[in-house]
């Protein structure tokens, strides 16, 4: 098995002397490809020199870098199956919204027929009561007429006396009921 040279080995073997900050330094691939399009700025003397990366630095900032980017991933899709979900509980709500509208407008519709028959009844009801008054009238009428001499015997369709010709009358017509006139 072969000795590899280290790496201080390689830059400490030299051909003769070399001012300090010409060293050679060998660099992983990515921090040379990095370097390479990047500009070079002049460093002052103060300044430290940028460490050469290690391989298992570089291997563990991949690996980080992958492992970020399949979070990511991970949270876009999980993004999206949410996405998915609320845009479906919209859809289902507008659904509803509309069907509630639909059943609202029957609602109304019904309502406002209800208000109608309610309307008709009351004034069924009036003409009920404005009948009947008319008939009591009436048979107020004809009781002041028979009871002021007028012979029974002019009225017509009597044969008795003018109480009994009345009673007959009275009992065909009765009180009128307003369901007589609508199939409730």
């Amino acid at each position: 098995m072969t000795k590899v040279p280290s790496r201080t080995s390689m830059s400490s073997g030299s051909s003769g002397p070399r001012p300090s900050n010409n060293r050679v330094r060998i660099q992983e691939p990515a921090a040379v490809a990095t370097q390479l399009t990047r500009p070079r700025r002049r460093q002052s003397m103060t300044q430290t020199p940028p460490q050469p990366i290690s391989h298992s630095q570089a291997a563990n900032d991949s690996t980080e870098a992958l492992e970020n980017h399949s979070v990511c991933l991970k949270t876009v899709k999980d993004l999206e199956c949410d996405l998915h979900k609320v845009e479906t509980e919209r859809d289902r709500l507008l659904r509803e919204n509309e069907t509630l509208r639909q059943q609202l407008s029957q609602a109304q519709d019904a309502q406002s027929v209800g208000h109608t028959w309610e309307d008709i009844q009351r004034a069924v009801h009036g003409a009920q009561e404005a009948l009947n008054t008319c008939h009591q009238q009436l048979i107020t009428c004809m009781t002041n007429a028979a009871n002021t001499g007028v012979p029974s015997a002019t009225l017509p369709g009597s044969t008795a006396g003018p109480d009994s010709m009345w009673a007959n009358q009275d009992e065909g017509l009765g009180v009128l009921n307003p369901q007589m006139f609508f199939d409730v």
